[in-house]
């Protein structure tokens, strides 16, 4: 087993594994954020907060839309996707706003891997200086502890740009 694991080490190249030593960096510090802001803010980072109550009166009430004076308004002020995708990861795990916070910092990790793999189809070093750039931008590891769309749309983009760079490169 030990011999397998030096020999499948051995065929990794540098950039690789730098990329992985700053993943593994970035979880830890994640993690260690993320507690951080839950003992001083229980709830998330106190900035707007549009996503929760609308994921709520979908899962609890099917209307998209907020709460107004004890009545659910119908909205189209926000994009619908992030709220549908809150009202399933609520309906799995728990209404809890923590439940949000949690699955917006897992899709910010299978990001920066997606963003990785992806361009390491094009360059190593690629790879690595774009995850890079998400890993040291703070403003990642904030918006990562908020419920808003931004982590959730970056997952999806990179996956766009994942797939598009596997089925084109296969093309030629």
């Amino acid at each position: 087993m030990m011999q397998y694991l030096q020999f499948s080490l051995k065929k990794i190249d540098i950039y690789t594994r730098i990329f992985f030593i700053f993943l593994i960096l970035y979880i830890v510090f994640q993690i260690f954020c993320f507690y951080k802001i839950q003992t001083v803010f229980p709830y998330g980072l106190p900035l707007e907060d549009a996503y929760h109550p609308s994921a709520l009166n979908l899962l609890n009430h099917k209307i998209y839309g907020f709460d107004y004076q004890g009545k659910i308004i119908p909205t189209s002020g926000r994009p619908p996707l992030y709220s549908f995708l809150l009202a399933c990861i609520y309906k799995l795990f728990g209404q809890e706003r923590i439940i949000g916070i949690i699955f917006n910092n897992v899709l910010l990790i299978l990001s920066i891997l997606t963003i990785f793999l992806s361009l390491k189809k094009i360059s190593s070093v690629a790879g690595l200086l774009a995850a890079s750039i998400i890993i040291f931008d703070p403003i990642y590891l904030e918006q990562a502890n908020i419920l808003q769309s931004d982590i959730a749309f970056l997952f999806f983009t990179s996956l766009v740009i994942y797939f598009s760079i596997k089925f084109f490169s296969e093309d030629l």
